[in-house]
């Protein structure tokens, strides 16, 4: 039997939080990454396959300032 085609293969997150700054340039907590062909840099899209990287030393609100989902 051979194989099914990529159709068939459900998206892939990767979901990594750490406890130190990776992306020291800027201040965003959540990065989010796909992956792209480099020359034309269309996306990668079957299956889908993103990264998404969360740097915790970064976020500096309260429980009382939590407003977006993203926060909570």
């Amino acid at each position: 039997m051979r194989g099914q085609g990529y159709f068939k293969l459900k998206p892939v997150i990767a979901l990594t939080i750490t406890d130190f700054e990776m992306f020291d340039h800027d201040q965003e907590v959540i990065y989010p990454f796909v992956f792209k062909e480099k020359k034309r840099l269309f996306d990668y899209v079957e299956p889908e396959i993103e990264l998404i990287f969360i740097e915790l030393p970064k976020f500096n609100k309260q429980l009382d300032e939590l407003e977006t989902w993203n926060d909570k």
